[in-house]
């Protein structure tokens, strides 16, 4: 697959990959992009109260998400 150099751009949207799961957020890798991490607060997994975010992602699994915003150099993904 090809991976670009380049940063995505605010308002796209990403194929991701979940790496890690904790009590606060989802960590995942874009797959489209050289180097590239980003979080997904998990407030955002969902609109309901969520008391277990393994209940809605699991590691490994691809996302299709919205592109937020960077910021320290991470970035900010909204889960769709």
């Amino acid at each position: 697959m090809y991976k670009r150099k380049d940063s995505p751009k605010v308002n796209d949207y990403v194929i991701c990959t979940v790496n890690n799961i904790s009590d606060v957020d989802v960590k995942v890798s874009l797959d489209e992009y050289e180097n590239f991490n980003g979080i997904i607060p998990i407030d955002e997994l969902s609109n309901r109260r969520i008391t277990n975010p393994k209940i809605l992602v699991r590691e490994v699994k691809r996302l299709y998400v919205w592109y937020l915003m960077q910021m320290y150099k991470i970035d900010w993904l909204l889960y769709l």
